[in-house]
């Protein structure tokens, strides 16, 4: 099972560039406490999804959606 604390740290070292994406690969996960580069799903390319999730993201925050869009 992963931890905060390792998720933390593994997104960490992705963002500081510690961690190398593969050639190809622009997505992570961890399973069992170890990244993983796996192929990403066909929802990722849903542009709808995508707008959806940002205005979702703006009202959390309360950001207007116009920001984002």
């Amino acid at each position: 099972m992963n931890t905060a604390k390792h998720s933390g740290e593994v997104l960490a070292n992705l963002a500081l560039g510690k961690i190398k994406l593969p050639a190809g690969k622009n997505y992570a996960s961890l399973v069992r406490g170890r990244i993983t580069f796996p192929k990403p799903g066909l929802l990722v390319h849903d542009e709808n999804l995508k707008q959806e999730l940002w205005l979702m993201s703006a009202k959390m925050v309360n950001l207007p959606p116009e920001i984002i869009l």
